[in-house]
């Protein structure tokens, strides 16, 4: 269990909204102050409004509210980038994590296929079988995997799938795109559960937004595969 689990929120955290959302509306967790504090106070109604007209927001909040009762926090400030996230920033990436428990053996990643799914990891071990002489130390608790380029160039050929042209003109030039759009990038690498292991695993759509939105994420990957 998460029995006597301290977690310290700072300015942009929220809480109390699983009382909320829960039918129950029971509280999952202490909180106390320990410093003076500026908050920011909404009662239920006020709650359900905001949920009712902001579209996308109640699924958010929900899945958020499931990852916060699990030890994400945790994994985030194992990883040496993540953990230097500002409350919002974490809270953000919290909102597009989803839990997995996988055995050992199972394949995350498979050689010479796209990548569609990024993968921070909780506990267990992860490996690249290709490059085990040359790793000889699994991967553990923090490491965060994510192949950026095999991402990117899927979802510019879906883009670029998806416009109609109006006119000769834009279907040549949507020929042309179509071009210089490199090829699909594969994996070139086998990613392997090595003991049981405990993921968060974020879609391919939802982790570009998140680095979209984070440039300096985004930046610490350009040339990686995983990021501890």
């Amino acid at each position: 269990g998460y029995e006597n689990q301290a977690k310290v929120l700072g300015a942009g955290d929220y809480l109390g909204e699983l009382a909320l959302l829960s039918e129950k509306s029971v509280r999952s967790a202490d909180i106390v102050a320990i410093t003076k504090l500026a908050l920011i106070k909404l009662d239920q109604h006020a709650f359900r409004y905001l949920l009712d007209t902001t579209p996308g927001l109640q699924y958010r909040m929900e899945r958020l509210s499931q990852i916060r009762c699990s030890l994400s926090w945790k994994a985030i400030g194992a990883n040496s980038v993540f953990s230097r996230l500002r409350s919002t920033q974490r809270s953000q990436l919290q909102s597009i994590m989803q839990v997995q428990h996988v055995k050992r053996g199972t394949k995350l990643w498979s050689r010479d296929s796209p990548v569609t799914t990024a993968f921070l990891l909780a506990s267990g071990q992860l490996e690249f079988l290709e490059m085990k002489e040359e790793l000889q130390t699994p991967f553990r608790a923090g490491a965060f995997f994510c192949n950026i380029s095999s991402m990117m160039t899927q979802f510019h050929q879906q883009q670029l799938g998806l416009e109609s042209p109006t006119s000769s003109n834009d279907a040549r030039r949507q020929s042309r795109s179509k071009k210089r759009v490199a090829k699909i990038v594969n994996s070139r690498v086998t990613l392997v559960a090595r003991t049981d292991c405990d993921l968060y695993y974020i879609e391919a759509d939802e982790i570009l937004e998140f680095l979209d939105q984070n440039p300096g994420v985004f930046i610490q990957l350009i040339d990686s595969l995983v990021m501890e």
